[in-house]
């Protein structure tokens, strides 16, 4: 199945590891049988949040292992 995944899923990735697992569990996006797409829209606002928020490398290894 494709997954589209918002700005938000993203974050949840990042920040909230209940609302992570919930997503993995349920729906799995990163899957071998799933594709996981994400839009350059929110490629484009995770790096403003990233930049403007003073993230550390740890979020932004994620980010761009996400990527």
């Amino acid at each position: 199945m494709n997954y589209v995944l918002d700005t938000n899923v993203i974050l949840f990735y990042l920040k909230d590891a209940d609302t992570k697992e919930f997503i993995e569990d349920n729906f799995g996006p990163f899957k071998e049988e799933n594709t996981g797409i994400i839009s350059i829209v929110t490629i484009a606002e995770i790096g403003v949040l990233a930049r403007r928020n003073g993230w550390g490398n740890r979020r932004i290894k994620i980010v761009e292992k996400i990527y």
